[in-house]
C-alpha cells in the first residue's frame, strides 16, 4: 500500500511540476520537486531501516510458506553423512500456486542453506529432479527436491529463499530484497 501511495504521489508531483513549468511558476515548481525529493528519500530510508521479516522461524514438516501467491512446503528432509567431512541434506518440496489466474514460477529465486556463521550452501545439480523454477498453473502443485552439501561442523542449518534480481516487490517496505536478505528463512536443524 505504501509503495502504491508513493507511485501516485510521484505521478501527481510530476504532473503538477509540468503544469507549473508551463504556467511559468518556477519557484513553486522548485518547492514541489523539493517536497517530492524529501518524500522519496524518506521512503528509501524507511525501506532500508525498517526491520526485515522475522528470521529463524521454526521449521515444521509440511507447513506452507508463502511469497505472494507462489507457495511451497518442505515435505521431508534427509540428512546423510557424505565424503570429505560434509553432510548431505536432501529437501523434498511441494510447490503450489494460490493465484486466481495465470501460471506462477519460482524463476529468479535464490535458494540456499546457511549456517550460524552466515555461510551459504547452494544446491547441487540434480538432473533427476524436476527443476525448482517449474511453471505452476493456479490451484496446481509440483513436487521436486534440492540437494545440498554442508560442512559437518555446522551446528544450525537454515533454509533461505529470496530473489536474485530486483522486481516490483523489492520496493515494498519490509521485503529485504534491496539488502540481499532472504524473504523466507526457516531453521531446519
Amino acid at each position: 500500500m505504501s509503495l502504491l501511495l508513493l507511485v501516485i504521489a510521484s505521478i501527481f508531483a510530476l504532473v503538477m511540476t509540468a503544469i507549473l513549468v508551463v504556467m511559468g511558476q518556477r519557484r513553486r515548481t522548485g518547492r514541489v520537486l523539493v517536497r517530492w525529493g524529501i518524500g522519496a528519500a524518506a521512503y528509501a530510508g524507511i525501506l532500508v531501516v525498517v526491520p526485515i521479516r522475522p528470521h529463524d522461524a521454526a521449521f515444521k514438516t509440511g507447513a506452507p510458506f508463502y511469497d505472494d501467491d507462489m507457495c511451497g512446503s518442505i515435505e521431508s528432509i534427509t540428512k546423510t553423512p557424505a565424503s570429505s567431512g560434509k553432510v548431505t541434506y536432501r529437501l523434498r518440496f511441494r510447490l503450489f500456486s494460490e493465484a486466481n489466474r495465470g501460471p506462477r514460477s519460482t524463476k529468479g529465486a535464490a535458494i540456499y542453506l546457511s549456517d550460524e556463521r552466515n555461510r551459504r550452501f547452494f544446491p547441487l545439480q540434480d538432473a533427476s529432479a524436476i527443476p525448482f523454477d517449474v511453471s505452476i498453473q493456479p490451484g496446481r502443485s509440483a513436487k521436486t527436491s534440492l540437494t545440498f552439501n554442508v560442512p559437518s561442523d555446522t551446528r544450525s542449518v537454515f533454509f533461505n529463499a529470496g530473489v536474485n534480481r530486483l522486481q516490483y516487490a523489492s520496493f515494498v517496505i519490509g521485503n529485504g530484497d534491496l539488502l540481499h536478505k532472504p524473504r523466507i528463512r526457516l531453521r531446519i536443524e
